[in-house]
C-alpha cells in the first residue's frame, strides 16, 4: 500500500469519526446560518467578534470547524453548502488573528439526519460548530444585562416558581415567586420592538400593574439560536444585548403609561435559562425568545 492511499484511508477515517470524537473530547461554540446562506450574516458575526474578544477563542488553540445544513435541498447540494459556511468561517477567524496552524480541520459534513423531516426544515441543523481541542481554557462571558434597582429581590429559590405558559394574566393570582409568561408578545425578528398585534397584551398587563397598586415585578427577557455564553445581537442598537433591550420595552412601556419605576424591574438572561435544549423546531425556538414575568411582591 502506497503513501497516498494511506493518507487517503486515514483523511476518510478521520471525517467519518470527527463528529462524535470532537463532542467527546472537545469544547464546541456552534455558530448559525440563515436557510440556503452559506455566509455568517451580522449576527453570527457579532457572536464570533464577542467570543474572539472574551478570549474563548484564541490563537493557542487547536481548532476544528464544521459545517452542516439542514434535509432541505439534494444531497450534493448540502455538501457543498456546509463546507462553504465552514470555509467561510474559518476566514472570518483568520482576517481576526487565528492563523492557519491553529486549525487543523475543515470540512462539511452536509445534511444531519434526521428520523422526521419538516417541511421548513430544522434552523438548528445550519451552522457551523468549532471544536476547540486544546489551548488556553475557555472563559465564560457574563451575559450583558442591566438591571433597576427595586425595593424587593427576586426569589432565589427556583422551587416556589409556578409556570404558566398562555395565561390569562386577567385571572392571576399574584403571589410572590409566580413567573409568567407574556406569550402574545411578538417582537420584529432581531428587534426589540414589538408588533403592533401586541399591543392589546401590553395594554393588558398595564391595567394588570394599575388594578393591584401594591403588586412588584421583575421582566425577565430570553432569546433563542444564540450560544449561551452570549446575548443575541439587537439590530436596532447594534449591542449584543437583545434579551436586555426587549424586557426593557416592556419596561419603558409601563413606565410612559404611569406604572412607577420602583414597582418595576428589568433583566436579560440571553438563552442561559432555556426551556427548550435543542431548537430543532419552531415551536422549540419559539419557547425560548419569551418574555417572562416574575412577581417579587404584592
Amino acid at each position: 500500500m502506497n503513501n497516498n492511499r494511506v493518507k487517503l484511508l486515514l483523511t476518510i477515517t478521520l471525517l467519518l469519526c470527527v463528529t462524535d470524537w470532537c463532542f467527546a473530547k472537545g469544547d464546541t461554540t456552534r455558530v448559525y446560518f440563515k436557510l440556503d446562506n452559506p455566509k455568517p450574516e451580522l449576527a453570527a458575526i457579532a457572536m464570533l467578534d464577542s467570543l474572539l474578544y472574551m478570549d474563548a477563542i484564541n490563537s493557542s488553540q487547536e481548532l476544528l470547524i464544521i459545517g452542516y445544513a439542514d434535509h432541505l435541498g439534494t444531497n450534493g447540494y448540502n455538501d457543498v453548502l456546509s463546507a462553504e459556511r465552514a470555509n467561510n468561517v474559518k476566514a472570518y477567524l483568520q482576517s481576526m488573528g487565528i492563523t492557519e496552524q491553529n486549525i487543523t480541520l475543515v470540512t462539511g459534513r452536509g445534511e444531519v439526519p434526521r428520523d422526521i423531516e419538516l417541511p421548513d426544515g430544522y434552523a438548528a441543523d445550519r451552522r457551523v460548530d468549532i471544536v476547540i481541542l486544546s489551548g488556553k481554557p475557555k472563559q465564560t462571558p457574563r451575559v450583558v444585562q442591566r438591571k433597576v434597582q427595586a425595593p424587593v429581590k427576586p426569589l432565589q429559590s427556583q422551587d416556589a416558581l409556578r409556570f404558566n405558559s398562555s395565561v390569562n394574566i386577567d385571572s392571576i393570582k399574584f403571589t410572590p415567586g409566580l413567573l409568567f409568561v407574556l406569550d402574545r408578545i411578538f417582537f420584529h425578528t432581531g428587534r426589540h420592538v414589538v408588533v403592533d398585534e401586541s399591543l392589546p397584551e401590553m395594554e393588558r398587563l398595564y391595567k394588570v400593574m394599575d388594578d393591584n397598586p401594591t403588586l412588584v415585578i421583575n421582566i425577565e427577557g430570553h432569546v433563542c439560536c444564540v450560544h449561551p455564553s452570549v446575548d443575541a445581537l439587537d439590530l436596532d442598537t447594534g449591542e449584543l444585548k437583545l434579551s436586555v433591550n426587549r424586557a426593557k420595552f416592556i419596561y419603558d412601556y409601563l413606565v410612559k403609561k404611569g406604572i412607577e419605576q420602583e414597582r418595576l424591574s428589568y433583566e436579560g438572561f440571553g438563552k442561559t435559562k432555556p426551556l427548550s435544549v435543542n431548537e430543532f423546531t419552531m415551536e422549540d425556538q419559539d419557547m425560548n425568545k419569551r418574555v417572562e414575568i416574575r412577581v417579587l411582591k404584592n
